[in-house]
């Protein structure tokens, strides 16, 4: 199967790659791919591809999901905490998994 990007945010990363590769004069396709990469770490996977877990996965308990999956950590939430006391990560501004571009 593999990732499927959607060609809208693939165009929105060409020129930020046809830049990086233009400053370097090293391996021009490593380059290209390692800034694309990077850039796909640092993005918000729901505006990158569709996702390859089956859906209502989340609804699902006990199952066996094979193979390699991209996933991306929304929120998370301290469940050894009462509920009403509970913590969130990811709801408060300064709660980033990771900072990059648009982060």
């Amino acid at each position: 199967p593999g990732l499927c990007f959607k060609p809208a945010w693939l165009a929105e990363q060409r020129g930020a790659v046809a830049a990086a590769v233009a400053a370097a004069g090293a391996d021009r396709v490593q380059l290209a791919a390692d800034e694309l990469l990077r850039r796909l770490a640092c993005a918000d996977l729901r505006d990158v591809c569709q996702g390859s877990l089956p859906p209502g996965l989340d609804r699902q308990h006990n199952i066996l999901v094979e193979g390699a999956h991209l996933v991306q950590i929304v929120q998370a939430v301290d469940i050894s905490q009462p509920r009403d006391t509970g913590a969130l990560f990811g709801d408060e501004p300064g709660d980033n998994f990771a900072a990059g571009p648009g982060a």
